[in-house]
């Protein structure tokens, strides 16, 4: 194990089959020597690809980047030949909102939910094995998406292998393999939320040891900020520094100068 001191930010993973996510943070605390950390979401243990692992204090920032959008490359299995166009018509079909129903093993509700497919593109065909590309919001069952494809057409599929490739603006031709990953690869928190377009506040410098203290925010004390809505988790800033994650209690456009704006949920510590 090779210690560093105060290791924190992030690094982009390409995780391999074989491991669950939460065994690939564990081989990265033991490199970096590092207690807690976390990912901004699970890839099933078959499935390879992108992960973006938070380290040490980066972790309390996961809830600003949970809502990013998923790229993937696939591949399904047809349960009887279709022509190619009779596929792309298909995938047209499920491009835009659609309602999915998680499957059994999922962690959250079974409750039917909408969810956007930004694109699903046809990438080839190889007897019933059609490989795709799929660009969808947060929180979509890919597998799932295939099952209900399958029953679309109605000859059934399955999905046979699945490659994140992407997370926001964070590409899969970032990452590196789990062994190859050193601390010249450790990412900024302050860079990853630039990237990730988190909404943020940004606080004058003498209420720095306020918010330190969880203190929430007032009219008074901030500086500038992005227009927010009631809700949303956002960056709370000083200068160019991260200082803690913050819960918006009511809207930017209706701000006034006597009730609380923002309650700090989340303190980063040096």
């Amino acid at each position: 194990m090779v210690t560093f001191k105060k290791v924190t930010g992030f690094v982009l993973i390409d995780k391999p089959a074989g491991i669950t996510s939460r065994k690939a943070v564990d081989r990265l605390e033991e490199r970096f020597g590092v207690v807690k950390s976390g990912h901004t979401g699970t890839l099933d243990f078959g499935v390879t690809g992108l992960l973006l692992v938070a380290l040490s204090e980066a972790r309390k920032t996961i809830p600003l980047l949970m809502n990013l959008d998923k790229e993937y490359e696939g591949r399904l299995h047809l349960h009887d030949d279709l022509q190619e166009n009779e596929i792309k018509k298909a995938f047209a079909k499920f491009e835009g909102e659609i309602t999915q129903l998680p499957p059994v093993r999922s962690r959250v509700a079974r409750k039917p939910r909408i969810r956007n497919i930004y694109c699903l593109k046809f990438l080839g065909k190889e007897k019933r094995d059609v490989s795709f590309y799929v660009h969808c919001q947060h929180g979509t069952y890919v597998r799932k998406l295939v099952h209900d494809i399958g029953e679309s057409i109605g000859c059934g599929a399955h999905m046979t292998s699945l490659r994140r490739t992407g997370i926001g603006d964070f590409s899969v031709r970032e990452a590196k393999p789990l062994e190859k990953i050193s601390k010249k690869d450790i990412m900024p928190i302050e860079d990853v939320m630039k990237r990730a377009g988190v909404k943020s506040v940004w606080i004058k410098d003498n209420f720095l040891e306020k918010v330190r203290n969880g203190n929430p925010l007032y009219h008074y004390m901030i500086q500038r900020h992005d227009e927010i809505q009631a809700g949303e988790r956002i960056g709370i800033f000083c200068g160019k520094r991260l200082v803690a994650v913050g819960l918006v209690l009511i809207d930017s456009m209706k701000w006034k100068k006597k009730k609380p704006l923002v309650k700090t949920d989340r303190v980063l510590k040096d």
